[in-house]
């Protein structure tokens, strides 16, 4: 399926900070048609060993240190190329399946009634002024998060990022492996699993924020530091949650 001078000719790309989103296609395309000449049961095999490959590394690398740079490279390359390969048939991708989760959905109504209006002049006020009212962005906790990382990292992070963030801690919060951890360990346990869940979920967002994705997987200091901010807003949403 793929061979060492794929990898190598990615990693040209991957570690190019010009390098734009149409050229990681464009390093990819003859892997991905080879995948798609492969019958249905190669297909899975091959889905099954880069699932494999992706969750070792994203678990080792948290407790191992590596010299070298062949394993983060081959690393990045199946990261980039699973979110690539079609999917499979008569299902949804797997970025979509994660994102939703159909059998907490139902319809049930909760109440009846009806609104009676009464013509006339009136004055409305703005919403969200007074004592007791906040302003949204104003303590909302991943603005804050983005906007003290922006300040001391000097970075550029905005509302997409935000919605991407977002959609990492909601993942994180319905993980009921996770859950469970965070339930019967102490914090440092706690951190290791959710380490190596962000690492998983952070490899997902590549296709919706690709420059977010870079920035955390090529800037240390920048990964670190969000990763830290996400588990303390998740230990608090944990905690929150028990109340």
């Amino acid at each position: 399926m793929f061979a060492e001078p794929d990898v190598a000719r990615f990693a040209v790309v991957f570690y190019d900070s010009k390098a734009t989103h149409g050229q990681y296609y464009v390093a990819l395309a003859e892997c991905v048609d080879r995948f798609r000449e492969l019958g249905p049961e190669s297909r899975t095999r091959f889905r099954r060993r880069l699932r494999d490959y992706r969750r070792l590394y994203g678990f080792l690398s948290q407790v191992l240190p590596f010299t070298g740079t062949g394993l983060e490279k081959l690393y990045n390359f199946v990261c980039c190329l699973g979110t690539l390969l079609p999917p499979e048939e008569n299902s949804l991708p797997v970025e979509v399946q994660q994102a939703i989760d159909m059998e907490s959905f139902r319809i049930q109504q909760t109440g009846s009634g009806g609104i009676a209006l009464v013509a006339g002049n009136g004055t409305l006020d703005p919403q969200g002024v007074g004592p007791d009212s906040v302003r949204g962005d104003e303590y909302e906790p991943l603005s804050e998060i983005i906007r003290d990382l922006n300040e001391h990292l000097e970075v550029n992070l905005g509302p997409k990022d935000k919605v991407t963030l977002e959609v990492v801690l909601g993942t994180l919060e319905g993980d009921a492996a996770l859950q469970a951890a965070a339930r019967a360990n102490p914090s440092d346990n706690v951190r290791l699993s959710f380490d190596i869940k962000v690492t998983d979920q952070i490899k997902d967002v590549i296709d919706g924020n690709f420059k977010l994705y870079k920035r955390i997987t090529e800037d240390e200091n920048f990964g670190q530091a969000l990763k830290d901010a996400l588990f303390q807003e998740y230990s608090n949403r944990q905690l929150l949650g028990r109340e």
